[in-house]
């Protein structure tokens, strides 16, 4: 439970009254964000996002579907590389030893996150990188979001 902000409250949010303070619920990856929690299932959210990645590389019967596909898969790609970073940098702050991602994983995702190059560039640019495919970047990434659960306080 996290305390519910105003603008929350007025959407309608559910929420219950806990010492006289508004409260929703949250999952673990919002209160991580917020750094006042930890994960308890962090393989489970990587392979949420993988399938979403999974499915959408792939789909596509005409050129314009599998470019309208390959676009939506490099987006849900940025977003669970996005995940990952805020879920190892939340943990870094809450005092857990994560290692820095590989130089060229933090390279990848900056090719992930530029939108002005085409899916097949960017796919591309990650074979250069050293991932076969952005499957191969994507399960690199994801499992470091399902290690997490074997992180050690410093």
């Amino acid at each position: 439970m996290i305390e519910a902000t105003p603008e929350e409250i007025a959407r309608g949010a559910d929420i219950v009254m806990i010492d006289g303070r508004p409260m929703r619920p949250s999952s673990g990856y919002e209160l991580v964000q917020r750094r006042q929690g930890n994960l308890l299932d962090s393989e489970q959210l990587s392979i949420m996002e993988s399938y979403k990645v999974d499915e959408y590389w792939t789909a596509g019967s005409t050129p314009a579907e599998v470019m309208r596909n390959q676009t939506e898969a490099m987006e849900q790609l940025r977003k669970t590389a996005n995940v990952a970073q805020t879920v190892e940098s939340s943990y870094r702050d809450m005092g857990y030893r994560i290692e820095q991602m590989p130089n060229n994983m933090q390279e990848a995702i900056k090719v992930i996150n530029n939108n002005s190059l085409s899916p097949a560039a960017r796919a591309a640019r990650l074979r250069e990188l050293g991932y076969e495919t952005p499957g191969d970047f994507l399960n690199k990434v994801t499992s470091r979001i399902g290690a997490i659960r074997e992180a050690k306080m410093k």
